[in-house]
């Protein structure tokens, strides 16, 4: 699970939120204050249930000023990078793309594959 803080919200994701999460079993819970910290106190910060106690998972500041922690779960980092949140794949060393780079990566598909339909069509004479 993750919440961002919200001024309606930021109160309950410290305190009942996080215990109800817990006592339901899930294994992980991450909360992201985008401010930086004015309503949490930290920018991110996460705990794991193992055998039914919360552990927090450690959460770097790196020299570019990215924070991150790594989800055991979705086997990712998770982090916050000049304004934004992204999830980082260690095995490939690379971010998973965003809607934005999704959609740009779509386009360039849709418009290839578009081209090469044409190209098709002007081979069989059409």
């Amino acid at each position: 699970a993750l919440e961002v803080a919200s001024p309606s919200t930021h109160e309950a994701d410290t305190g009942n939120k996080r215990n109800l999460y817990r006592a339901i079993g899930v294994g992980e819970y991450w909360m992201l204050d985008v401010t930086g910290g004015d309503y949490h106190g930290f920018t991110l910060a996460a705990d794991r249930l193992i055998d039914g106690v919360s552990r927090p998972i450690e959460i770097t500041t790196a020299a570019d000023g990215t924070v991150w922690g790594y989800s055991p779960a979705l086997d990712l980092c998770l982090c916050w990078q000049n304004g934004r949140l992204r999830f980082y794949d260690r095995k490939t060393a690379a971010y998973l793309p965003g809607i934005a780079e999704e959609s740009v990566a779509r386009r360039r598909a849709e418009a290839e594959a578009e081209r090469l339909r044409a190209e098709l069509r002007r081979l069989r004479g059409r």
